[in-house]
């Protein structure tokens, strides 16, 4: 385990995530594309445990050592406006004839769920660069980092397409590899109520942890 610095040079804006992007939750998810491209059948519980990044034990918590996935400049921003629809009646009548896998639908909720119908704003920043620092495995990191192909939300829009992506040892990632959430106080650090460790996105598991201030 070595440190690291990972650098993403962007071609288009990219859509930040409101809980913040870290290395380890990207890793973790190019981990499960990759068996996905083996074909290896695989738990979401494997992964996580299993990621190539040295492990921080701290006096409330562990976290890998992997920082968050930050620009290095801001250019300019922009707002959005995005609408989604369901068709509700042309999708039942495909799933009636067979067009879509499982079982038929005979409902479609609008009002929530997958097939909801929204209408919501969303922010973009022009962000040629982005960083992350981690103690980890560089040749398996540089493996996965091959499935990285936009980086933040709204990829399908091609918010935050990845151009290149530059792996180097860098010896100021021993230190730097602590911009991310923390199990307990740092100097200068917010606290917010949110995940140590994949999948940040999700509920379940947050507690009080200490993030650094953007």
């Amino acid at each position: 385990m070595i440190p690291l610095r990972v650098g993403f040079s962007l071609t288009t804006p990219w859509c930040p995530t409101q809980q913040g992007l870290h290395l380890d939750g990207l890793i973790a998810w190019a981990m499960t594309q990759e068996a996905e491209h083996e074909k290896r059948p695989y738990t979401h519980e494997e992964i996580l445990q299993d990621l190539p990044f040295e492990r921080y034990v701290g006096e409330f918590g562990t976290v890998w050592k992997a920082s968050l996935v930050l620009p290095t400049e801001i250019l300019g921003s922009e707002r959005r406006y995005l609408t989604s629809k369901t068709a509700g009646a042309d999708l039942m009548q495909r799933s009636l004839a067979g067009q879509i896998e499982g079982r038929p639908i005979n409902q479609v909720d609008t009002v929530r769920g997958v097939h909801k119908n929204d209408a919501l704003w969303y922010t973009i920043q022009d962000a040629p660069r982005c960083e992350a620092y981690c103690v980890g495995d560089p040749d398996r990191i540089a493996g996965l980092l091959d499935y990285i192909t936009h980086l933040g939300r709204r990829g399908r829009l091609d918010h935050g397409r990845v151009e290149h992506i530059e792996l180097a040892e860098d010896p100021d990632a021993l230190e730097r590899w602590k911009l991310r959430n923390m199990p307990e106080p740092v100097e200068g650090y917010a606290t917010v109520v949110a995940r140590l460790s994949p999948p940040y996105w999700m509920g379940e598991g947050t507690t009080t942890v200490w993030r650094p201030i953007a």
